[in-house]
């Protein structure tokens, strides 16, 4: 196997074997003192995180379970969200995804459970585009200004930004486990970080289009349309969260019930 990043002075065997543990096939979380350890090492020592991609890759690469498959997801979710901007993870990613080391989306994973399938792909669906979106952007404050040219140049960024976000959510609202997913514990575990991120961006979805239909009929003709479309579409969007996440609580609440 050609090497995939150059390797860095720290040793992989602690960062593997975390990798490995937090991971197992049981059906049961992830080791919150894994998860912790993990993200002090790589927020500590940003050049492991080479070694970290690498490891990551391979784990996901070749898992056959859709337990293993979930958890090394929900690993790449909460870094994802969780390592200081800048930070050489998301870059190495990328680099990694460039060079089809590893492969989000379309997902290679396949399980004897056609249900746990699809929703790892969809899952993983929703983390490759995770990784073209600075999470920054899903906790930016609006900006106040006063001054007509900075108005619509904050109108504009925010018409901008706006569209990647509502792509983002479709994908987590595709992320509805379907038949016999939801009776996997860890499958549930996963929709409990799917449901925090649906509100995240709903709510940066919330905050930019104010900024922009305040000043929309102050915007290009074509920058208004489009506009429009996103205002349409933030509404459409505001009616199937409320159905997902109504799934997801009746989920929870028939698996405690029955279970």
């Amino acid at each position: 196997m050609p090497k995939l990043f150059h390797q860095s002075c720290y040793p992989t065997t602690n960062l593997r074997h975390l990798l490995t543990k937090s991971t197992s096939q049981d059906n049961t979380t992830i080791p919150e003192s894994c998860m912790h350890e993990i993200t002090t090492i790589l927020t500590d020592s940003p050049s492991t995180t080479h070694n970290f991609v690498l490891a990551f890759t391979r784990r996901f690469g070749r898992a056959r379970s859709a337990r293993v498959a979930t958890k090394c997801l929900m690993i790449l979710h909460r870094l994802l969200r969780a390592l200081p901007t800048p930070h050489p993870f998301r870059s190495d990613l990328l680099y990694a995804r460039a060079n089809a080391f590893i492969s989000l989306n379309p997902c290679n994973f396949r399980c004897a459970s056609y249900d746990l399938t699809v929703f790892v792909h969809a899952y993983a669906r929703l983390l490759d585009h995770a990784l073209s979106l600075d999470h920054a952007t899903l906790t930016d404050q609006p900006v106040c200004v006063t001054n007509f040219i900075e108005r619509i140049k904050e109108a504009e960024r925010a018409l901008e930004l706006v569209p990647q976000v509502q792509d983002l959510l479709d994908l987590v609202m595709e992320c509805e486990p379907m038949g016999t997913a939801p009776l996997s514990h860890v499958t549930r575990l996963a929709m409990e970080q799917i449901a925090r991120e649906s509100f995240a961006c709903y709510a940066a979805v919330r905050r930019a289009v104010p900024v922009m239909l305040d000043n929309l009929l102050c915007m290009r003709h074509q920058s208004c349309v489009a506009g429009l479309g996103v205002y349409r579409r933030a509404a459409d969007q505001g009616s199937r969260l409320y159905i997902y996440i109504y799934i997801y609580i009746y989920i929870y609440i028939y698996i405690y019930i029955y279970s």
